[in-house]
């Protein structure tokens, strides 16, 4: 299944049991939304030589560990990509539940829409998905930037996400004054089918590179 399709996917399952996935425990997202969307990016998510996780990303003794590790046949030693997973709070899910019934009827709307081609309107100023967003909660960023630090990682990507918004930060960019912050490089948020195309632009740099 191409990237774009999971996503159309992910998006409709979110439409169709948002209670399940968005409105309950972290597992259910990383289950229902993420472990998709990894999958639609070529990594095998039961094949421990490409994918790990609780991996530990801290020194010995420290219980510091990230959801997941992600490692190319080039980066066994180190992993690739580091992605933190995090469950939607609770004035995130107090919007979804306030809005579910007119969400799911636009999220299948949009669904149908794109499927049979037609262009999709943009999506409101009020729309509900500017709640979902993971609002750069300083702690979250500093603990992902913490597991960085703990694997010396300065190759690869590292990422924040609840499912619905995708933080990715290019471990690469280096130089004078470029802290953690400065590494951002996209911030999308999958649910929003009229941003497709720059969604799968964005979450292009975490595919698998082919052996």
């Amino acid at each position: 299944m191409s990237l774009k399709d999971a996503i159309m996917a992910v998006v409709r399952q979110v439409g169709e049991h948002g209670d399940y996935i968005v409105v309950t425990h972290e597992m259910r997202t990383r289950y229902a939304v993420i472990d998709p969307i990894l999958k639609a990016l070529g990594w095998d998510l039961a094949n421990p030589s490409q994918v790990r996780v609780e991996h530990v990303a801290g020194g010995p003794g420290e219980k510091k560990r990230v959801d997941y590790a992600l490692f190319s046949e080039d980066s066994k030693e180190k992993p690739m990509i580091l992605l933190e997973a995090k469950k939607l709070s609770q004035a995130q899910v107090n919007s979804w539940e306030k809005n579910r019934e007119r969400e799911r009827r636009r999220i299948r709307k949009d669904w149908e829409d794109l499927s049979s081609g037609k262009p999709l309107r943009p999506p409101k100023r009020d729309s509900w998905q500017a709640d979902l967003k993971l609002a750069l909660i300083a702690d979250e960023i500093k603990q992902l930037e913490d597991y960085v630090k703990g694997l010396r990682l300065t190759e690869g990507y590292a990422v924040l996400t609840n499912g619905a918004e995708w933080i990715v930060y290019d471990l690469s960019i280096r130089g004078r004054g470029v802290g953690f912050d400065k590494k951002q490089v996209s911030n999308i948020n999958i649910l929003s089918l009229y941003s497709l195309d720059e969604c799968v632009e964005a979450l292009g740099v975490l595919r698998r590179p082919l052996p």
